[in-house]
C-alpha cells in the first residue's frame, strides 16, 4: 500500500520560519511550559545585554526564564536566575 503521502524535504528557510512561530506563540502564551521546555535550544541565551519585553523567554544557566517587566535599557537587566521578581522560570 502506498502512501497518499510524498516525502518532503523541510528547508532551512521553512525550519527558520519554523522556529520564530514557535518562539512568538510561547512568548504570547500560546504554548504550555511542558512543550515550550522540550525546545530549550530555540530561545536567545541571556546577556549582560539583553533587553525585551514581558513575555520574552530566554535561556540561562540551562534553564528557561520569562521576563515579567519589559527590558528597555540595560540598566533594568538583571541576571534571570538571580533576581526572580524580574523573571518567572519555565517549568
Amino acid at each position: 500500500m502506498s502512501s497518499v503521502f510524498k516525502p518532503t524535504t523541510v528547508s532551512k528557510e521553512q525550519r527558520e520560519i519554523s522556529t520564530i512561530v514557535f518562539v512568538k506563540l510561547a512568548e504570547l502564551g500560546e504554548l504550555d511550559d511542558k512543550t515550550i521546555s522540550k525546545y530549550p535550544s530555540v530561545f536567545t541565551e541571556w546577556t549582560e545585554n539583553w533587553m525585551g519585553r514581558t513575555g520574552a523567554i530566554v535561556r540561562e544557566g540551562g534553564k528557561l526564564y520569562r521576563s515579567t517587566v519589559d527590558v528597555t535599557n540595560i540598566t533594568q537587566n538583571t541576571r534571570p536566575s538571580e533576581v526572580n521578581s524580574n523573571w518567572s522560570e519555565v517549568s
